[in-house]
């Protein structure tokens, strides 16, 4: 296939796609192209974006690739969207994902003990949102669920992976969150949880015997038979 023929391929996909297209999608899409070709076609893309000034920019994005609206016209696209309320997540919400983010795979006792109030409403919000996922079991009593950040997490914050991760005060920036507010303390507890050593949680993964139920459950709102057993009192449950 000649070069010119799979950019042209490649930049309808990447303009057609609501989400971002991995080598591998495109590879599956279009199996004539030489290894290495398509990422080669990127590599063009790319560039050509940035060079011409174009309004739009190519961006590595959730381990993929994805065209984004430069940010120096968001007033004109809000514009264009304007009457429709953006579904934003709540504080409780955000200081729980950032948690997640820092500490996974997580339980929700340890999300608990870290913040202090119940979290299970907040957990089936990020699950309903495809930003978190079960991930499978921890190995202590009760063997309740355990918590991880999914690709949709990443698209929603533009990281290419985990190891994109930033550092806490520019995470707490990206989530629009002013430190006073309490998710800085929060966060940054867990991140010292994580560098100090705190117990390992030794993940199983799904397929066990009734994990289909207890998805179910923690998706509805409702409490595994594991997390009842794991978890201690604490206040009320924030709404997200």
């Amino acid at each position: 296939m000649k070069h010119e023929e799979l950019r042209a391929i490649v930049e309808a996909l990447l303009f057609a796609s609501d989400a971002p297209l991995t080598l591998a999608k495109m590879r599956s899409i279009v199996p004539g192209a030489a290894p290495g070709d398509i990422e080669e076609v990127l590599d063009d893309l790319a560039q050509e974006y940035e060079t011409a000034e174009h309004s739009f920019q190519l961006l590595r994005v959730a381990k993929g690739y994805q065209l984004y609206t430069r940010r120096e016209f968001a007033d004109w696209v809000t514009k264009l969207y304007r009457g429709r309320r953006p579904a934003r997540l709540s504080r409780a919400a955000l200081e729980t994902l950032s948690i997640i983010a820092y500490r996974q795979p997580v339980t929700r006792s340890t999300i608990e003990a870290i913040r202090g109030v119940e979290s299970q409403t907040v957990l089936s919000t990020l699950l309903e949102r495809s930003l978190i996922r079960v991930a499978g079991r921890s190995s202590g009593v009760g063997r309740p669920l355990i918590y991880e950040t999914t690709g949709e997490f990443l698209r929603y914050f533009g990281l290419r992976d985990l190891s994109d991760l930033p550092e806490i005060g520019e995470f707490e920036r990206a989530l629009g969150v002013r430190q006073e507010e309490g998710i800085a303390s929060t966060v940054r507890l867990s991140r010292d949880m994580v560098q100090h050593g705190d117990e390992t949680e030794q993940v199983s993964l799904p397929g066990g015997s009734g994990i289909e139920e207890e998805v179910r459950s923690a998706r509805q709102g409702g409490e595994s038979p594991g997390e009842r057993e794991s978890r201690e009192p604490s206040r009320a449950d924030d709404r997200a």
